[in-house]
């Protein structure tokens, strides 16, 4: 969907009709012209989006904080909301669009600003909610209809938090699965060791009994 599909889904909750462009010339597109960009950076940054989700690999300013860390770096022009450093492993802090540290490297995951065209149908919609809402109280609505709306859109954002985007992160694979190690054996019960050979599973293993020669016997 694209930024108008959106902004009519939004007027259609409240009731108004729809625009053919945010340039027309009627109080529903002006609205909707001004709201629109803050109700999106405040869905993307406040949610678990996984259309929204970016990796990048920070370059070191020369200059260091001015305490607090030994390092700082710097952060995407696009990024809303850091989500970890170095996987979790470093701790960090964010300081406008720097980012200090005392790790040697910063790879980072964080949230970016997502284009209209670049979001999935769940996070448009909650889009579309909040930006109804945000119309609602614009228009002095009906309060019922404002607290109404705003009910949706934390419903339909904590559905995909614990629904399809919790399933797009993936657990790593199992010691050996795709890093070519075998499976770990600590633990387990070393298998029985004899000079005759492996044990048989099924079978224990009989030694063979000695027959004493016969007795001498003396000639007459």
């Amino acid at each position: 969907m694209n930024k108008v599909d959106i902004c009519n889904l939004a007027l259609a909750r409240v009731g108004n009709a729809p625009i053919h462009s945010l340039a027309d010339d009627s109080a529903e597109a002006r609205r909707c012209a001004m709201l629109f960009e803050p109700v999106l950076r405040r869905v993307l940054r406040s949610g678990h989006w996984s259309c929204a989700r970016a990796l990048a690999r920070l370059a070191e300013l020369a200059e260091p904080p001015p305490f607090g860390f030994s390092r700082q770096y710097q952060l995407p022009s696009d990024c809303l909301r850091l989500i970890r450093l170095n996987g979790g492993a470093d701790t960090c802090r964010r300081v406008g669009d720097r980012l200090h540290t005392d790790a040697a490297y910063a790879h980072i995951e964080y949230v970016r600003n997502a284009i209209p065209g670049e979001l999935d149908d769940l996070c448009a919609e909650a889009v579309a909610c909040l930006l109804a809402r945000e119309l609602a109280v614009a228009v002095n609505a009906d309060p019922q209809l404002s607290e109404a709306l705003l009910k949706e859109y934390l419903m339909t954002a904590s559905c995909a938090a614990r629904g399809v985007d919790a399933l797009e992160s993936l657990p790593p694979p199992p010691r050996g699965a795709a890093s070519g190690w075998p499976p770990s054996t600590r633990g387990s019960t070393p298998p029985s060791r004899n000079r005759h050979g492996p044990a048989h599973p099924h079978k224990r293993l009989q030694r063979r009994r000695v027959q004493p020669p016969p007795a001498r016997q003396d000639r007459p």
